[in-house]
């Protein structure tokens, strides 16, 4: 960040709201309301830790070497909803900039 922008902040206490890559406070990305299925106890859900995606979007291998550690679900399709439900960690990897859409499916998910 320049020089001149942090010194505005600190006179004049400005926040910056984004939903990009930058500022104090990052805005979830929502692409729209998700329906929320039946909740199903933590105890009786069938996955530790799912992943719900594309594996080859993320630099180094990243996510794919997540859900090659033992006890990672790892799901790509239409059902996606009910993964994430039946699953006790859901992994959400950052997107754009500092938020993601995935993040806010998990929310909403429970």
């Amino acid at each position: 960040m320049c020089e001149q922008l942090v010194e505005l902040q600190d006179r004049y206490h400005i926040t910056t709201i984004s939903s990009g890559g930058w500022g104090h406070v990052a805005i979830p990305l929502i692409k729209q309301e998700e329906e929320i299925g039946d909740k199903i106890p933590l105890s009786e859900r069938e996955h530790v830790f799912s992943f719900v995606g594309n594996t080859n979007t993320a630099p180094y291998g990243l996510r794919q070497r997540a859900i090659d550690e033992e006890h990672v679900y790892h799901y790509r399709g239409g059902d996606w909803q009910s993964v994430m439900r039946s699953s006790k960690f859901s992994l959400a990897p950052r997107g754009y900039g500092r938020s993601s859409y995935r993040f806010s499916e998990v929310v909403q998910q429970g």
